[in-house]
């Protein structure tokens, strides 16, 4: 996805093995105007100088949410956009765990600064946009309006308790969360 995203082939190595092949963090030296992002695949033009930058964070979850939170932390804190990149269909669990992981990282963060992240500035909220990303999305009678709902709207029962303060947690954490379901690639595209 973040090769796609870059307009190149071969910034990020890519794997079809069950390990991830990102260890730790990885940057990319290509930079673009988000001019230029935004023309990527005859996309409408933005103006603006700000830079686009890519960056890759091995798969989560494979460690304890300490080692991930100190991570992700530095790399959220610079972003204005962050990817989530899911494959496959919705598991309300892993995804609101995972993302409880970044929450932690801002948790942490404020903390430490005593302050947003990112210099009290207008926003009260610690991070930028999150984008979550469902790759390869197969549930029929489904739209991203409603898989948000699914995932960010309150249970409102005991058993849901921890995954509603997550929910909170979150929302009150990213600037704004959008959801993408993206079909499987076909031999087409």
């Amino acid at each position: 996805l973040m090769n796609c995203l870059s307009g190149e082939k071969e910034i990020f190595k890519i794997s079809n093995e069950k390990d991830s092949c990102t260890q730790g963090i990885e940057i990319s030296n290509k930079w673009l105007t988000v001019n230029d992002f935004s023309k990527l695949d005859n996309g409408r033009a933005v103006s603006g100088s700000i830079k686009v930058g890519f960056v890759d964070a091995e798969g989560q979850g494979d460690k304890d949410v300490s080692y991930d939170a100190n991570l992700i932390c530095p790399i959220l804190l610079a972003s204005k956009c962050v990817i989530f990149n899911w494959k496959g269909d919705l598991q309300k669990d892993h995804i609101l765990s995972t993302l409880g992981i970044m929450t932690k990282a801002a948790g942490n963060v404020a903390a430490d600064t005593g302050a947003s992240g990112k210099g009290a500035a207008s926003s009260t909220k610690k991070f930028g946009h999150l984008h979550i990303i469902f790759r390869d999305w197969q549930s029929v009678n489904s739209d991203e309006k409603s898989t948000f709902k699914t995932l960010f709207g309150d249970e409102k029962t005991p058993a849901a308790a921890t995954r509603d303060q997550i929910r909170r947690d979150v929302m009150n954490t990213f600037e704004s969360i959008r959801v993408w379901l993206f079909d499987a690639p076909t031999d087409l595209v």
